[in-house]
């Protein structure tokens, strides 16, 4: 085997490795913030790299963290599907806005791109993860 065939195994087995432990422990931090939040229903997110960005480089991250929570209207919310976002100001948010404010300035870039891809919008309930694609801008 030649050394470059080990390196590219050695990847494979880490990119594995990542993606097993790294989906257990998102699992594990977002049962904890269901559990200290009774009120969420849902934590929704979108992670992607931006195309382009006026000459900076682009980088992948999370992006437009919202969340729902019991007796929300439908049709509440920025894109009116009944999740919210934290507010902007610290001081008025409540504390599951904080929250869910720390969960999206908190995250770890790669475990999230390894666990759930590049592009993708995320949802997060109580019963479990769901991954769709998501296209932008």
């Amino acid at each position: 085997m030649s050394t470059m065939d080990e390196i590219r195994k050695m990847g494979d087995a880490y990119r594995t490795a990542m993606r097993e432990k790294g989906k257990q422990a998102v699992s594990e931090e977002l049962a904890g913030l269901f559990a200290a939040h009774p009120e969420l229903k849902a934590i929704r997110w979108k992670q992607y790299t931006p195309y382009f960005n006026d000459g900076d480089e682009c980088v992948f991250g999370l992006r437009e963290v919202y969340y729902r929570v019991e007796g929300t209207p439908k049709d509440a919310g920025d894109y009116e599907d009944g999740y919210l976002s934290p507010s902007w100001d610290a001081k008025k948010r409540t504390p599951l806005e904080t929250a869910v404010h720390d969960f999206e300035i908190g995250r770890d870039r790669d475990i999230y791109r390894v666990c759930f891809d590049d592009h993708v919008e995320v949802t997060a309930t109580r019963d479990g993860v769901t991954v769709e694609e998501y296209e932008h801008d």
